[in-house]
């Protein structure tokens, strides 16, 4: 990480001669954020009189380039390239106040992050823990152009300028009727065909009525129309109490990313303990660490209404901290 901030160092000085005349008011300094699950990264923060957002352009990447023996001239000019971009590109809705709470009531939405990887992250902001997960809140905006959006995190120190308290915001951001908050359920299958080759998206199975009991493999992607932080419509009662109808034999919940979960009925194919050694070389192999939620597999109690964790799919000693 040292190494990292090394190099943004040197790129923040010495940026601004690969940026066209246009852009000779600009201000960059480095910025180290901390992400989620404890993943810290180093950025660059650039700063544009009269602009409104100042956008970070994050250099692990670009670091990586240089380790693998990239020309630095030619890695210069793609930073600056990422720079204009940023600058250039669609920018948060003029109307949208940040620190009024009336403006950003109607984005706010849940998402939900694992416990243990996120105490640091979690010490700052308003929470709920199910299980070995927490709950909070975010804000999703939207910006001039496109289906482009900018996100930010609620903490307590925005809930101290709002003055409204940790359960409006959780209620106004559960209520919300927004795409962040829209749950979608498609096959899994369909998914993956859709991502290969193309092709309407797959249905989403919430909006009908379908009889799974003769679709053995079945594995359905729970998200939200976002794509974006979807493994939180896992706590969609609603969503859980339909699937609990769908699979009267039960079901399992595989934590695939921040971004979705898994369905799969329990039908008796693989055990628990198999389903949770899955999930963990998943997120080993194929997951990047910020984008993890869990490596332990779930199931909703539908007597209780709630997730709960399936103790055989826990491995002590094994599990996302390493």
């Amino acid at each position: 990480m040292l190494a990292v901030k090394v190099f943004a160092e040197g790129v923040a000085e010495q940026i601004k001669e690969y940026l066209p005349p246009e852009y000779e008011s600009v201000t960059c300094s480095v910025k180290e954020q901390n992400k989620t699950n404890s993943v810290l990264q180093v950025g660059i923060q650039v700063d544009k009189p009269g602009h409104a957002a100042s956008p970070i352009v994050y250099m692990e990447s670009f670091y990586n380039e240089v380790r693998s023996g990239e020309p630095m001239d030619k890695i210069m000019r793609n930073i600056a390239e990422v720079i204009q971009d940023a600058l250039d590109g669609p920018a948060l809705d003029q109307s949208i106040r940040i620190e009024e709470f009336e403006s950003i009531k109607d984005y706010l939405a849940v998402m939900v992050v694992n416990t243990a990887e996120n105490r640091k992250l979690l010490e700052q902001v308003p929470h709920k823990e199910v299980a070995d997960l927490s709950l909070l809140c975010y804000a999703d905006l939207p910006v001039d152009q496109g289906d482009y959006s900018a996100t930010f995190k609620i903490t307590e120190q925005i809930l101290k300028k709002w003055n409204v308290d940790q359960e409006e915001v959780f209620q106004i951001a559960s209520e919300n009727i927004t795409p962040a908050n829209t749950p979608v359920l498609q096959n899994l299958e369909e998914v993956t065909r859709q991502i290969l080759i193309g092709g309407a998206p797959p249905e989403n199975l919430l909006k009908k009525e379908i009889d799974f009991s003769n679709q053995e493999a079945m594995m359905l992607v729970l998200t939200n129309e976002k794509k974006n932080f979807g493994a939180a419509m896992m706590f969609e009662s609603q969503v859980m109490d339909k699937l609990s109808q769908s699979f009267p034999e039960g079901f399992y919940i595989l934590p695939s990313s921040l971004h979705e979960v898994l369905i799969l009925p329990d039908r008796g194919g693989i055990s628990p303990k198999e389903l949770g050694a899955m999930v963990r070389e998943v997120n080993q192999s194929q997951v990047e660490k910020m984008e993890q939620l869990s490596d332990r597999v779930y199931c909703y109690d539908k007597e209780k209404q709630k997730i709960v964790e399936v103790p055989e799919s826990i491995e002590r000693g094994k599990e996302m901290t390493r």
